[in-house]
């Protein structure tokens, strides 16, 4: 009999109970499309790592023989060693006139350890001569196995047949250094060859660079990792030795970050939509026991004991949650990872991507039924402990008492409609805080959404229009000499700068010290630099002034005045700079000095580019000592296309938006008309037209819609900054809204106040006048 009662429940009651299966689905259905795409897509890449034994430890500094190899081997913390050597090379496919192709040139010794894949071709051997090239570099080129192709290295030219097509694990993601967001894949590559194909593998140096380690222990601590890169440096006995692991690696650490991202917006989202779920189930349950009071007093005279009665009302909870997170669940295992793992797929190089659910959304599904039961036992005990001879007397109409706005004199010049809701807001309060949740959950996740489009638009006009205002920058080699690019910045009045790699300390608070890896930035003379503050106000910083980057000052846990150490990778020594400014920048995290007081610490200045506001022809590359030259426009273009990436993710928050205030704001607005159907009963009986009754609903949604609103946006700012907060530690994204967003975020958000009250207009027409104002019987 009570299940019978149940499913007359539910459906009598369908759009309340609708609307908690509504949120309790889109919840689960974010949750568990997000938990399975980053599951799946991490699952994945640890396949593809130990697959290819990517190596956990890389050693540069020095050329390293095959005695230094063997001698790491005998260590008890090191499995094997493989040497290697990465070459920047040029390959000259394009037409006369135009920029070569920058390929990465991997020579390497064996192929024990960070293995390519062979996708087409035969299998990699160090042994023999060839060529074995990036697959997307290949389609893209038109390049085939067996054919010959030819790539310059340090101005010298090699030719070797292409033995084989492949992908590795070092690359999932890589860019070609010319400063892009979205990598070009094709557009530049690299290739895997054997050391005797380098062009001094004759010489009586060795040509290997780099020692690729695997490590016994697969997931040491951070203190392990501390060890082993200690007792590595030990045992070679060499100077100026870096020594670096997986997640100071730009492809593994880009990646390991954006499943980070993922993971906290699949536990951000659903978590709004869960507390309106809640909350709907709190305001429903109430006005459910509540008007079945006599129906309740009944179940009990007739032997039904409390426990039996409690548990039927429990049951409305867990059937309607248990439902709406099992098909969310399941909807968004199947919906969502297939729309994101598309824009993924462009960025991020693996083999497959895997979909896979985590043991987190069984339990959240779990734990979503058992709150639901847990809110509808707290919502419905106050009416079930009543005695059947209380119960079945209908229940005395709650008092409400004069608050000083009525004592007032705007009162009585304030529109009926407006009274009677304001009335009516501070009787029903439960039920307004959802409707005000509601809206403002739907303006919040609106404002992220245009949010993230604000700043990825802004991130190019404040790198170049606000920090690097030369229109051209020329990219130099390595081993080019200060007088070298001392003349490139005379001949186009440039301004030089040196940006070389850093491993940083902070100061010792608590007793203890972070160890960060950063960036020495050191600014010659000149105008084209500049900087600006957390405020985005411009610094104009002295010779003498030590500048940290925000981010880094918050990894270091260091602030104007701290003492901060640094040593440049390659360099024994180890110095010290008081901070003297914070500074803000986007894409480079460290410290920032002038030239002045980094020759005052004993370095040599040799800047690795050039900033000018000259036309620099393309044919510079040409030059031994020039990388490359890229002019501001093309960065501007290819960060603006990160928008295209970003659409997907972009259209998900809006729809779930949309879809969140609509269902909220119309469920408040049935929950109001079920409530004071016999008030709106009267005032029809009285005479009041139905757009009179139609105004009053109105004016509580817009009253609520507005407080919404006004929660939405600094909710929705606050879960951007979260977002860009969460981006790997070398970016410091700066959260921009522009007001035209704010703007479209509160019309979408009244759009939706306004179809949830057209739609309730319709109930209007169908009132029953006589089931209205009918007494108890």
């Amino acid at each position: 009999m009570l299940i019978r009662k149940l499913r007359r429940e539910l459906w009598q009651q369908k759009t309340q109970f609708f609307a908690i299966f509504a949120m309790a689905f889109l919840g689960l259905f974010v949750f568990a499309g997000l938990d399975a795409e980053y599951t799946g897509a991490s699952v994945s890449a640890n396949e593809y790592y130990e697959e290819t034994n990517l190596a956990d430890y890389w050693v540069n500094g020095a050329c390293f023989s095959e005695d230094d190899r063997r001698q790491l081997e005998q260590a008890d913390a090191i499995s094997q060693v493989q040497r290697c050597r990465v070459e920047e090379g040029k390959a000259p496919l394009l037409s006369e006139g135009e920029e070569d192709i920058i390929v990465f040139l991997q020579f390497v010794d064996g192929n024990r350890i960070s293995m390519p894949q062979i996708l087409e071709g035969e299998a990699f051997d160090a042994e023999k001569k060839g060529i074995w090239i990036d697959s997307y570099f290949a389609k893209r080129q038109h390049l085939t196995v067996g054919e010959e192709l030819t790539l310059e290295v340090d101005g010298e030219r090699i030719t070797q047949k292409i033995k084989g097509i492949i992908r590795a694990p070092e690359y999932v993601y890589y860019t070609s250094g010319k400063n892009e967001m979205i990598p070009d894949y094709g557009g530049f590559g690299y290739a895997f060859l054997p050391g005797s194909c380098h062009p001094q593998a004759g010489a009586e140096q060795e040509i290997y660079d780099t020692l690729q380690i695997d490590a016994a222990e697969t997931e040491p601590s951070e203190e392990g990792k501390a060890q082993i890169k200690e007792s590595i440096k030990e045992i070679l006995d060499m100077e100026d030795l870096i020594v670096t692991d997986r997640t100071q690696k730009e492809s593994y650490e880009t990646f390991a970050a954006e499943m980070e991202q993922h993971e906290m917006f699949s536990f951000l989202f659903p978590g709004v939509f869960l507390m309106i779920a809640f909350l709907g189930i709190i305001t429903t349950m109430v006005r459910m026991t509540a008007g079945q009071r006599t129906v309740i007093g009944t179940m009990k005279a007739l032997g039904f004991s409390d426990g039996v009665v409690l548990r039927h009302y429990i049951s409305f909870g867990i059937v309607i949650s248990l439902a709406g997170a099992v098909s969310g669940a399941a909807a968004g295992y199947f919906l969502l990872p297939p729309l994101l793992l598309g824009s993924m797929g462009q960025l991020y190089l693996l083999p497959e991507w895997k979909v896979l659910l985590s043991e987190r959304v069984f339990i959240a599904i779990l734990l979503v039924t058992v709150l639901s039961a847990g809110v509808c036992y707290f919502s419905c005990r106050k009416e079930l402990g009543e005695p059947p001879a209380k119960a079945l007397r209908p229940k005395t109409a709650k008092a409400v008492k004069e608050f000083w706005l009525e004592k007032s004199f705007f009162w009585k010049n304030m529109d009926f409609a407006l009274q009677w809701n304001l009335r009516d807001i501070r009787k029903n309060k439960v039920r307004t805080v959802m409707g005000a949740l509601g809206a403002a959950g739907c303006m919040m996740l609106l404002v992220c959404a245009f949010g993230c489009m604000d700043s990825i638009a802004y991130l190019p006009q404040e790198m170049y229009e606000s920090l690097m205002t030369g229109k051209q920058t020329i990219v130099l080699k390595e081993n080019t000499d200060a007088f070298t690019a001392g003349e490139y910045a005379r001949k186009y009045s440039g301004q030089e700068v040196m940006v070389c790699a850093a491993e940083l300390t902070g100061p010792e608070k608590e007793g203890s010290c972070r160890l960060e890896n950063g960036s020495i930035t050191v600014v010659g003379e000149g105008n084209l630099v500049h900087f600006l503050d957390a405020f985005q106000q411009e610094i104009f910083p002295e010779e003498s002034d030590v500048m940290l980057s925000r981010k880094m000052a918050e990894l270091l846990n260091a602030e104007t005045g701290d003492l901060v150490r640094f040593r440049i990778l390659g360099e024994d020594e180890v110095k010290s700079l008081r901070v003297t400014k914070i500074y803000r920048d986007p894409n480079v995290q460290g410290i920032t000095i002038s030239k002045k007081l980094f020759e005052e610490l004993e370095y040599e200045f040799v800047p690795t580019k050039i900033l000018t506001n000259y036309t620099v022809p393309q044919e510079l590359t040409e030059e031994d000592a020039v990388k490359s030259v890229y002019h501001s426009s093309q960065q501007w273009e290819d960060m603006l296309a990160t928008m295209e990436v970003m659409s997907m993710m972009v259209y998900i928050f809006a729809a779930a938006a949309i879809i969140l205030g609509l269902v909220v704001l119309y469920n408040l607005s049935e929950l109001s008309f079920v409530e004071k159907i016999r008030e709106y009963a009267t005032l029809k009986a009285l005479g009041t037209q139905n757009r009179v009754i139609r105004k009053i609903i109105d004016t509580q949604n817009f009253i609520i819609g507005s407080l919404g609103v006004l929660l939405g946006i600094p909710a929705g700012k606050c879960l951007l900054d979260m977002m860009w907060g969460s981006m790997s530690d070398s970016s410091d994204m700066r959260a921009v809204v522009a007001v035209k967003s704010y703007l479209a975020a509160a019309v979408v958000t009244f759009a939706v106040v306004w179809l949830s009250c057209r739609l309730m207009s319709f109930r209007m027409k169908k009132i029953n006048m006589i089931d209205a104002l009918k007494g108890v019987e």
